[in-house]
């Protein structure tokens, strides 16, 4: 599984290579087509990588969404075109009529709001897990009545599209060879194996 870091590329970018593989395959379940409007839900650090991998694949606009502001600066230089805290959006999600919407929440609500935002036979894609269910959900009322698509995302379905971890490891490590993905705003601590417990603690 070894595969050599490009020259050029920082060994300290080149380390989030697992993290760049989980975005690429959400962006590769999208589907994305020149002039989508795509929304990213969720904005840690995989919705930063989405924000930006949208934008390479062609997307017209992209909208960081997340529950507060608290990732707004770091969203808006990833280079999104609207942020929208939902602690404070007024509107109806419905207007925002994405063409897709990946889902990076990971809860329950994540998904139902994702079911809201996207337009009338949009995809919906779910990178991740959500970790509970309710039976009190409609989702999947919306999901018929909409004609939504939904489409799982995850990296052990590589093998059965043909792919290897390694080739999508090489495809981010280029893409931070090519400077298409930026990295310095997303790095805001570095620390060394021994002190792992201390991140943990933070955490």
């Amino acid at each position: 599984e070894i595969i050599r870091i490009p020259e050029g590329v920082d060994y300290l970018y080149a380390s989030f290579v697992t993290l760049g593989v989980i975005a690429l395959t959400g962006i590769r379940s999208a589907g994305i087509v020149a002039g989508d409007k795509i929304v990213i839900m969720g904005q840690g650090i995989l919705g930063q990588f989405a924000n930006q991998l949208a934008r390479i694949e062609g997307a017209r606009e992209v909208i960081a969404i997340a529950l507060t502001e608290s990732k707004k600066e770091i969203a808006l230089q990833s280079g999104v075109d609207e942020f929208i805290a939902l602690n404070q959006y007024q509107d109806e999600l419905s207007s925002i009529a994405a063409n897709v919407v990946i889902d990076i929440s990971g809860s329950l609500k994540g998904f139902e709001n994702a079911l809201e935002i996207v337009k009338r036979g949009g995809r919906v894609v779910l990178l991740g897990s959500i970790p509970g269910y309710s039976h009190e959900s409609n989702w999947s009322e919306k999901v018929i009545t909409h004609q939504i698509e939904i489409r799982g995302s995850h990296v052990r379905n590589l093998e059965a599209e043909g792919l290897t971890y390694k080739d999508e490891a090489r495809r981010f490590l280029w893409l931070l060879a090519d400077k298409k993905l930026i990295m310095d705003h997303l790095i805001t601590d570095i620390y060394n194996p021994e002190t792992a417990p201390e991140i943990y603690e933070r955490l």
